[in-house]
């Protein structure tokens, strides 16, 4: 299919494969590949996600960036909800990077990712209170608990102001965590 140019057929072909071996980077890499010959801007993000999170670290910021600039506005412009839902993902994606670069102890590119994550996040409150947590998490770390607490803060009043927000216990424990 690949060779015949045929994308329809190979996307299926190559999501039957990623079905009966799904770490098969290089399959999801083809994909991927094939998505964006398509123009396939609502399923693109989430193979990006995928593909990252199967890489070493050392490799994703390439296929994170892949994945920021595909919301830069198409030559035939841009349908509203589909950008903010790109602008979730890739939020959520980058906080998921921060919060596993925090583990290893990566402090520069953890706020690098939550800074990104902040801006996207502008639109979707509850995944800017989940921003605001993580960035919580990283200046307790780095000592800065004033600054964790303010964030944590602000991450309430974020969840108070949400019909549903994404576990705003977590942000009573962390907020505990910080005063312990």
């Amino acid at each position: 299919y690949l060779g015949l140019e045929d994308d329809a057929s190979a996307a299926q072909a190559l999501e039957r494969s990623i079905e009966l071996r799904p770490n098969q980077v290089e399959l999801r890499r083809t994909l991927c590949d094939i998505r964006r010959r398509q123009g396939d801007a609502s399923s693109l993000p989430s193979e990006l996600r995928v593909l990252a999170e199967m890489l070493p670290r050392e490799d994703q910021a390439p296929v994170l960036e892949e994945l920021a600039s595909i919301l830069q506005a198409p030559p035939g412009g841009v349908d509203p909800a589909g950008f903010w839902r790109c602008c979730y993902q890739v939020a959520d994606v980058c906080n998921s990077l921060a919060m596993s670069e925090l583990q290893q102890d990566h402090f520069k590119s953890v706020l690098l990712l939550l800074k990104r994550a902040e801006s996207l996040s502008v639109r979707a409150r509850p995944m800017l209170a989940i921003t605001f947590n993580n960035m919580a998490c990283y200046y307790r770390r780095r000592g800065l608990p004033k600054l964790a607490l303010s964030y944590l803060f602000r991450a309430l009043d974020l969840e108070a102001r949400c019909r549903s927000p994404h576990k705003p216990a977590d942000t009573h424990l962390n907020i505990c965590a910080v005063f312990s």
